[in-house]
């Protein structure tokens, strides 16, 4: 039996995961959260899980923040990503810090189970979509990416797409200085001078796709 662990922020999401999961004989659904620190409350109680499918953007802290707490502390617990985000960069650095798998949410409902299977198994799985996106992109991924934190790099994508450091704040529940403070970092990591010098830096380096 593969005891799994759900997390995300849309109750209805988790319910039809739940469901589609439990289809599985050897499948059960032994907890979910809507928040990186409820799941860091109900993993940490000692209940048996073996995969966390966790989202990326919840409330007050990024998923991805969970997925370094499970690395560092239990090891044993493999973790899957489940996101709407297609970017080959941002599914490398969820590899990296940890994440045993990368799927995105319009994939086919076996893909999710394969991905559950296989990382419970102790192997690596992303999505066919991302690894025909990685496939296009081959040799192209900057190796800017490895400097960047999974944090600045999600403040990063939001800078693109023309928000204010406010609304950054706003969406990820930081402070605005937090936000400021990290722009500052990726901008002095990637050498740029002003925002329209980064968001062209971000775009030649690979670090983020034009829709």
């Amino acid at each position: 039996m593969i005891h799994i662990f759900l997390v995300d922020d849309h109750k209805i999401l988790r319910k039809g995961l739940k469901i589609i999961l439990e289809l599985e004989q050897n499948f059960k659904v032994v907890g979910e959260a809507n928040t990186v620190r409820e799941a860091i409350d109900q993993i940490s109680s000692g209940q048996k899980m073996d995969v966390v499918v966790t989202g990326i953007n919840l409330p007050n802290e990024s998923g991805l923040e969970l997925i370094k707490y499970l690395a560092k502390t239990i090891p044993k617990v493999k973790s899957i990503v489940f996101s709407m985000n297609l970017e080959c960069t941002y599914a490398l650095k969820a590899m990296e810090i940890g994440a045993s798998g990368y799927v995105t949410k319009n994939c086919e409902d076996f893909e999710l189970v394969n991905a559950i299977m296989e990382v419970h198994r102790g192997n690596t799985f992303l999505s066919q979509i991302m690894l025909e996106e990685m496939e296009k992109n081959k040799g192209s991924i900057s190796e800017d990416v490895i400097q960047i934190s999974p944090r600045e790099l999600e403040v990063l994508h939001h800078i693109v797409e023309g928000w204010s450091n406010k609304m950054i704040g706003d969406m990820m529940y930081v402070s605005e200085s937090t936000v400021n403070t990290h722009r500052y970092h990726i901008m002095k990591k990637l050498n740029a001078k002003n925002t329209a010098d980064l968001v062209r830096i971000a775009f030649s380096k690979k670090l983020v796709n034009p829709n």
